[in-house]
């Protein structure tokens, strides 16, 4: 018999939870001119001059709403030997609210151990 996975009901929920765990820098970069955006103001050469988004859903809504064909994630971490590249999905806008209803489970889990000892 399997654990329970503690993350989510799926390995694709365990990742979105872990991704959303991991202290990382997030960008935007095109593919075709490997400049990295700065927001509306355009795209420059360097990370340092670049928006570093924070996480993966807001990269990809940003990206999403300023529709650029040639657009990818860009991820950055010390724990990490290289960069990180995936593309603009609209599934990664779910990662932040997968780990939102993960803590609403366990929120909703522990009130009712809390109701069920007062009984």
């Amino acid at each position: 018999m399997r654990p329970p996975r503690s993350m989510g009901d799926s390995p694709g929920q365990a990742s979105g939870v872990a991704l959303n765990q991991l202290v990382m820098k997030v960008f935007l970069r095109n593919t075709k001119t490997g400049l990295y955006c700065t927001g509306s103001d355009g795209w420059v050469a360097t990370e340092q001059q670049a928006l570093d988004f924070t996480t993966v859903p807001q990269a990809t809504r940003f990206a999403l709403d300023e529709p650029s064909p040639e657009t990818e994630i860009v991820l950055r971490s010390d724990l990490l030997p290289d960069e990180v590249v995936v593309p603009v999905i609209p599934e990664w806008c779910g990662i932040e609210c997968l780990h939102a209803e993960s803590h609403r489970i366990d929120a909703v889990r522990a009130r009712a151990a809390e109701l069920g000892a007062d009984a």
